[in-house]
């Protein structure tokens, strides 16, 4: 089953290198990006941003050295050794990101080449989406 836009993300319960999450639990009434990429450091660097927008970061990781990335990593990392979440999400590509709304519903799927995600482009697509949201 692939999870498509619209769709209610679905809920799991995962270790992360930071410990144990249950998705639906931790995301509370925040949006959410769950991503998959290599790049966990590109996306914290750009932490304060995802503050402002009220956004909580997940990354996704089947190598157990994902979390090794240095400072920049300030988030929890999925420890996906198994490929449950992956599959879970359908995020099969080298790096997928998943925009998940405070109602839990999956607003965006993007898929990036090369292991390599735009988070500045998911946050202007975040800002856009927001920017409707307050507008209806």
């Amino acid at each position: 089953m692939t999870v498509r836009q619209g769709d209610l993300a679905p809920d799991f319960e995962q270790d992360t290198y930071n410990g144990s999450i249950r998705f639906h639990e931790w995301i509370g009434r925040s949006w959410c990006l769950l991503f998959s990429t290599s790049e966990l450091a590109a996306a914290g660097r750009l932490k304060a941003e995802w503050n402002r927008r009220g956004v909580k970061l997940v990354g996704l990781s089947a190598e157990a050295a994902a979390a090794g990335q240095g400072s920049d990593v300030n988030f929890p990392v999925i420890a996906d050794t198994d490929r449950a979440v992956a599959a879970l999400y359908g995020m099969t590509e080298p790096a997928v990101a998943c925009l998940i709304d405070p109602h839990r519903r999956v607003r965006l799927m993007r898929t990036y080449a090369a292991d390599r995600c735009d988070f500045d482009e998911m946050l202007r697509l975040l800002d856009g989406l927001q920017c409707d949201d307050r507008s209806s």
